[in-house]
């Protein structure tokens, strides 16, 4: 599934995940909670449940690139931002799984744009089959989306965010 707010945009947020797998929905949930309330349609919003190559064209088209995913190694509701740069795997490419630097490649390799990119990962506390949130991480998701709001207003993009 994919929600996308109004507009191609400049800055992109891609929050990706299982959202039946517990915790690991938390992209999936967060992009969709994003794209009820960000209300500027410079920011094009994308929840989806894995990374496919399709990707590559429309980060290749976005001054700002945002990831939001779950993270095994965080303790549950802690989060990191990181800033990532293209890694020269051309060899793994074409696997089974994409990741964000390697979507980042390919749009600078298929479309020769290299847009600034922000992975956002937060811990989760379970990943067992289930279609909410644990306890931890919804205490926290506000948090979250305060700090993905803060991104996408960083890029200097966009004026018209909503706030829950």
């Amino acid at each position: 599934m994919r929600t996308e707010a109004a507009g191609a945009g400049r800055v992109l947020v891609i929050g990706y995940g299982n959202p039946m797998r517990g915790d690991d929905g938390i992209g999936w949930n967060a992009a969709n909670a994003l794209a009820e309330t960000v209300q500027d349609d410079r920011v094009r919003i994308v929840a989806c449940t894995q990374l496919t190559p399709e990707l590559a064209e429309s980060m290749s088209r976005a001054d700002r690139v945002i990831f939001i995913d779950a993270s095994l190694s965080l303790a549950a509701g802690q989060f990191h931002v990181g800033r990532l740069t293209a890694d020269d795997r051309r060899e793994e490419l074409w696997t089974h799984h994409l990741d964000p630097r390697t979507l980042l490649l390919c749009a600078q390799i298929l479309y020769g744009k290299s847009p600034e990119v922000v992975l956002i990962t937060m811990g989760g506390a379970s990943f067992d089959c289930r279609d909410e949130l644990s306890p931890a991480v919804r205490e926290q998701f506000p948090a979250l989306l305060a700090r993905v709001r803060k991104e996408v207003t960083e890029a200097g993009e966009t004026s018209h965010l909503g706030h829950p």
